[in-house]
Formats: C-alpha cells, structure tokens, sequence
C-alpha cells in the first residue's frame, strides 16, 4: 500500500466565504466553512499534503476569481476559532511609557474594523472545478513534457493570489 496520510488545511481568501453548503465532500475532500474560512480534510498516499492544499488554493484562485491562500497544513487538525482583531495597549494614568514602571496601568484593548469587501458564494460546483482543476495540475507538474508550464503558470497564480491579498 502506502503511507496514507490524514491532512486538515484552511483555505482563505481576500473576501469572506459565503458558503452555500455546510459540509460536503468533492473528490475525496471534505469542505466545511467556519468563521468565514473554508476548512478541507483529506487523505494524501506517499505525497506531501501541503503541496496539495496549496494547489487546491491555486486552482480555487483560478475558479473563483479571488485569490486563495492555503494556511495550517497539516497532518493534525486546524484550530479556527473565532478570534477578533485586536491589539491590547497598556497606558498608565497621566504618564509616557518610560515613566511607568512601579505604577497602576489600565488595559484598554483597541479593536480595529476591518472592512471585507463583498463576501464570495462558495457552492458545491465551484469546489468541484477546483479539485478537477487542482488533479490536472498535479499531473502537470508530475508529467515532464509539461512540468516547466506547469510550474510557469502556478508561478504567476501564486503572485497574482499574492497581489490579491495586500
């Protein structure tokens, strides 16, 4: 046989995902959206699962329009929680920072809006040309008549998603 590997990666993007489905599988991958990030678990044999979920991204970047990025690969589970954006500052009463050591300081947490463009629809056909698309890329890279253009292309997906981003 071979070595069968359980991988969990995060898929996010620059907009929110919108899921039009709460958990599904498409090609061997199970999909699930939370807090606005779409969650895959999958089984990979002999192969690296974070060469695949990052291909998956691409493909997804591709199918979507928006860019994807594959984040916490691995062969553990993902933690998503619903963290908010947040930074704590601590300020002393009527003093700069290098005057306050030894006095009482008050937390006040500072919490930053961030404004998400519109929300992206994520359905189950979208997922299915992503995964079809991510096989056709893999065989690509692996085949060595199209390995170069393969990885050509990957390459300005990746800068793209990359630019998409920021």
């Amino acid at each position: 046989m071979g070595n069968v590997k359980a991988a969990e990666f995060v898929l996010r993007g620059v907009s929110s995902i919108n899921c039009l489905f709460s958990d599904v599988e498409v090609g061997g991958i199970r999909f699930r959206c939370v807090n606005g990030v779409l969650v895959g678990r999958f089984e990979v044999v002999n192969e690296n699962p974070e060469v695949m979920a990052k291909l998956l991204a691409l493909a997804l970047s591709l199918v979507s329009g928006c860019g994807f990025e594959a984040c916490c690969v691995g062969v553990d589970s993902c933690m998503v929680v619903n963290v908010p954006i947040s930074a704590s500052v601590t300020v002393g009463l009527g003093q700069t920072p290098e005057q306050m050591t030894g006095t009482p300081i008050m937390h006040m947490p500072i919490t930053i809006q961030v404004s998400v463009s519109k929300a992206i629809d994520l359905d189950k056909g979208m997922l299915d040309e992503a995964v079809k698309l991510m096989d056709k890329l893999w065989d690509a890279l692996r085949d060595p008549s199209t390995n170069k253009r393969a990885e050509g292309l990957l390459r300005v997906v990746r800068w793209w998603v990359s630019g998409d981003s920021r």
